[in-house]
């Protein structure tokens, strides 16, 4: 692999995973090191409840076919990868999954697709 390219993940998100929000810039102004996370958000299913009447319809090609589901996504820090990701949920009739990316290029289509 050359030197300054770089790696980008797209997996499903475990339920327990905490998320945390990005640092605000008022936190640059204090004294001492900049904090690298903002305040925990909750679990991913804690958010999943509280997102899914902020959902919007996507329609995607899934299992061969153009369907719509109903996803919400939204930017968050990882502990874990110590960088920013964009988390998607998508909501079927009784479930949902939660995806995540460190790709915050991929719109909410291409990261349900792939």
């Amino acid at each position: 692999m050359q030197s300054g390219q770089s790696i980008h993940l797209l997996s499903r998100l475990r339920i327990n995973t905490a998320l945390y929000a990005e640092p605000n810039d008022a936190a640059k102004t204090a004294k001492g090191r900049p904090r690298k996370y903002g305040d925990r958000c909750g679990s991913v299913t804690d958010l999943a409840a509280s997102f899914r009447d902020l959902a919007q319809t996507f329609s995607v090609m899934l299992y061969g076919k153009q369907r719509d589901v109903l996803a919400y996504d939204q930017v968050f820090m990882l502990k874990n990868l110590r960088c920013p990701v964009r988390v998607v949920w998508v909501f079927r009739k009784t479930q949902w999954v939660a995806f995540f990316t460190t790709d915050l290029t991929l719109s909410v289509t291409q990261i349900i697709e792939y």
